[in-house]
């Protein structure tokens, strides 16, 4: 992305880096929210790994496509949203069409779920006792897989819920059908 502001987004081994969608109110404005890799500290330096101790975490940026010739630039950068965190993100549609919820590994608790609206990003829900490299939600947005735990997902209240495990499953090597019907294993 042109101008990045001096800062960096997502982690570049994390297991999913980062997610983008509309800012829901804002023509042609867009987050991008950016995970950190689990081994922040490789090839950081001391004054980086002190500032830094426990990495970036969740941030996010918002970008401006109408700028730079509709190229788009950075207009907000390196939004700090939860620390540590690392390796899992992924963007659900609000039932309401116009919002987002963006679940996270939430440190070694479990799922963070943050609302995303026009009022800005807020901590709405931990589920505790799962935490994931990959984190996946249907295309309908009602289940989430997080790990080896296929829970459903309300996305008018960001509550999860109804854990089932699936002990054969892999949330890195599994997939939603595009009805939202199947989850292939």
């Amino acid at each position: 992305m042109y101008d990045m502001l001096g800062t960096e987004g997502g982690g570049f081994s994390a297991a999913q880096s980062a997610v983008i969608f509309e800012a829901s109110g804002q023509d042609s404005v867009y987050y991008i929210f950016t995970m950190d890799e689990i081994e922040f500290t490789i090839g950081a330096s001391p004054v980086i790994q002190a500032s830094q101790p426990f990495g970036r975490g969740l941030s996010y940026f918002t970008v401006d496509m109408r700028l730079n010739s509709g190229l788009g630039a950075v207009v907000l950068a390196n939004q700090p949203v939860y620390l540590p965190s690392a390796e899992g993100v992924c963007a659900v549609r609000h039932a309401n069409k116009r919002d987002y919820w963006v679940i996270i590994n939430q440190d070694s608790t479990g799922l963070g779920v943050y609302s995303v609206t026009p009022s800005g990003v807020a901590l709405s829900n931990i589920y505790v006792g799962i935490a994931a490299d990959v984190i996946k939600a249907s295309p309908n947005g009602s289940k989430v897989f997080a790990g080896t735990t296929l829970l459903n997902f309300n996305n008018s209240t960001g509550m999860l819920s109804n854990p089932v495990s699936l002990s054969n499953a892999s949330s890195s090597k599994s997939e939603f059908s595009p009805n939202s019907r199947f989850y292939i294993i």
